[in-house]
């Protein structure tokens, strides 16, 4: 005569957990990697629209920016306050070849 089962097994339940595991963590990695691209496309147009206020400043003058770029800090081209890093909030830099760069989100 068989015995009839009420409940699960320790096996079954490990299983179980194991496979919902696997499930949640293959599920937070897919909704983290959105806001990641998200950061980076913020900062890279951020980035871009500085670089038309260098091209600006460089056609008006004949001559780049300083790589800290506070002369375009002035109502005529970015405003009084340069953008920033939306992300990180730290000061774009302007490389040797005229290129506004972000030191944490390299292109």
């Amino acid at each position: 005569m068989a015995s009839l089962r009420k409940g699960f097994t320790l096996i079954e339940v490990i299983a179980v957990l194991i496979i919902s595991a696997t499930v949640a963590i293959i599920g937070i990695r897919h909704l983290q990697q959105p806001g990641d691209l998200a950061h980076d496309r913020s900062c890279q147009l951020a980035r871009e629209l500085l670089q038309h206020h260098v091209q600006a400043y460089l056609d008006d003058t004949g001559s780049a920016p300083s790589s800290s770029m506070r002369e375009i800090a002035t109502d005529v081209y970015a405003g009084r306050t340069l953008p920033t890093c939306p992300v990180t909030s730290r000061a774009f830099q302007l490389d040797r070849s005229g290129r506004v760069r972000c030191s944490d989100h390299p292109e």
